[in-house]
């Protein structure tokens, strides 16, 4: 193992910022379409049915649609998947509500009109900067509490 550099003084903080991320288990994003869902008034605080998802705890879930008109996606609600119970089906998922606008590839478009439901390609994440969404709605301290409690699960 080699020692860090410590000529820069920021090299050392860098490095090991960069060891922790590498560390820490990149979250999955999912979508599901406003329709899906079986919240009227209000979203659950307790266990749902998990559909066809299949996220991990600590994984993201995106509630948005798209708007035909400005080919833009609205999103409503963020929610990290605290509890996943398989065998029965449920999920349980603390949710936030949000307001932002996603603009997708007209090729990635034909997932938002053709499927309620899907997992966000990893470079798709990035490039919506979810984490970074997730992190204004939650506030930057509690998605990143979320994320270390459960990558170390």
């Amino acid at each position: 193992m080699r020692c860090a550099d410590l000529s820069h003084p920021n090299k050392n903080v860098m490095q090991l910022a960069t060891t922790i991320a590498a560390n820490m288990t990149k979250p999955q994003f999912w979508r599901v379409s406003r329709s899906v869902t079986n919240w009227y008034r209000q979203l659950p605080t307790d266990l749902q049915p998990i559909g066809p998802l299949q996220p991990r705890p600590g994984d993201g879930v995106v509630i948005g649609d798209i708007d035909e008109s400005s080919r833009l996606i609205l999103v409503s609600h963020v929610g990290v998947t605290e509890r996943v119970l398989s065998e029965e089906g449920l999920v349980q998922i603390n949710w936030r509500p949000t307001h932002f606008v996603l603009e997708p590839t007209p090729s990635g478009a034909r997932y938002w009109r053709d499927r309620e439901h899907f997992r966000f390609d990893d470079d798709v994440a990035e490039r919506y900067l979810l984490g970074d969404n997730f992190a204004a709605a939650f506030g930057e301290d509690d998605w990143a509490d979320n994320r270390r409690r459960f990558n170390d699960e």
